[in-house]
Order: C-alpha cells, then structure tokens, then sequence
C-alpha cells in the first residue's frame, strides 16, 4: 500500500511583499480559503489569488508595493538520518501594474 504525508498540513506558504522594502510574511494572516487552496493544489492561478488578497490585505503596509512573490513548501524527511527539511514546490511572482502607496 502506498502512503504519503505530502498533504496541505505538512506543506508551508510564504509571501513576499517587494516594494522599496522586502516584506517577509511566513504565516500570512487574514487570506482566506486561498491559503488552504495553494497549499492543497499549487497552481499558477491558486498562487495568483493569493497574490492578490495579499496585496489588499497588506498592500498599504509597504511602501511602493510593486510584486508579490508567493511560494509553497513541502515537508520532506532525509532517508538515512529522518532529519526533516523543506522543498519548494511552487513559486509565482506577480508585478503590480501601478505601486500601491
């Protein structure tokens, strides 16, 4: 029987907020479904989604908000020693037409 933890528990999102600073968030607050939905299907279009709620959520937080990169991780575990690890799985950037100030 196979059997796999590769699942949305085991897996992590992070978001960058790129502007005149770089913003950092790894456990990204108020975004919703589309959290859950990047972590389960990583696609460009889950990715984008959440790009987007990110820049309205936290848009006004950096100054002259010019892309947002988005990023899924997954749990990994070595095969001799067990110790775990992270590997991306996805990553999108999307560039804002207009800095949002």
């Amino acid at each position: 029987m196979f059997s796999t933890i590769d699942n949305a528990a085991h897996r992590r999102l992070r978001v960058w907020l790129i502007g005149d600073s770089v913003l950092a968030l790894t456990q990204p607050e108020g975004l919703g479904r589309s959290v859950w939905r990047a972590l389960t299907l990583p696609s460009d279009g889950s990715l984008a989604a959440v790009a987007d709620r990110a820049a309205d959520r936290y848009g006004p937080d950096v100054d002259e908000l010019h892309a947002i990169r988005v990023e899924v991780w997954s749990r990994t575990y070595d095969r001799e020693t067990l110790q775990p690890s992270f590997r991306g799985l996805r990553a999108l950037e999307v560039q804002l037409d207009a800095p949002l100030d």
